[in-house]
C-alpha cells in the first residue's frame, strides 16, 4: 500500500513550513485548526493540505486580530501604551523572519522594513471581501 504523499506528522509539517514546534502547537490550540489523524497511540498526522488551507483562510487572520484584542485590553488596563493592529502584525512578522536561517537575507534595518511590508499586506489582505 502506498503511502498518502498528503499525509505529515508535526515534525515534517514544522520543516516543510519552516516554523518552530511551538508555533505548530500553538496553532493546534487556534479553533478551526485541522484535527489530525491518529497514525497510532503515540504520534499523529495531518493532511498538509488541510494545514495549509487553514493558515491562508481568513481564521488566521481573525485569531491574530481578537489575540491583538486581547493584548490591547491588558495593556489600556495595566496603562502602559498601546500599539497599533499594524504594529501587532510588524512584531509577528518579524518574529518570523528573524526564526527564519538566513533573516531573508535582511540586514538589521531591512527586518524592520520588510516586518511592516509585511503588516502592510496583512491589513489590506484583511479588507478585502
Amino acid at each position: 500500500m502506498a503511502k498518502d504523499p498528503d499525509l505529515r506528522t508535526p515534525a515534517e509539517i514544522c520543516r516543510e513550513l519552516e516554523i518552530s514546534r511551538s508555533t505548530f502547537w500553538r496553532w493546534r490550540t487556534i479553533p478551526g485548526f485541522p484535527e489530525p489523524l491518529k497514525k497510532n497511540k503515540m504520534q499523529m498526522i495531518f493532511r498538509i493540505s488541510e494545514v495549509k488551507s487553514f493558515l491562508t483562510d481568513q481564521k488566521i487572520m481573525d485569531a491574530a486580530v481578537e489575540a491583538f484584542k486581547g493584548i490591547a485590553a491588558e495593556r489600556a488596563a495595566s496603562s502602559i501604551s498601546q500599539a497599533s493592529l499594524r504594529d501587532y502584525f510588524a512584531v509577528r512578522a518579524m518574529q518570523g523572519i528573524c526564526a527564519h536561517d538566513d533573516n531573508w537575507g535582511c540586514d538589521i534595518d531591512d527586518i524592520a522594513e520588510q516586518s511592516y511590508a509585511v503588516a502592510d499586506a496583512m491589513l489590506r489582505a484583511r479588507a478585502k471581501p
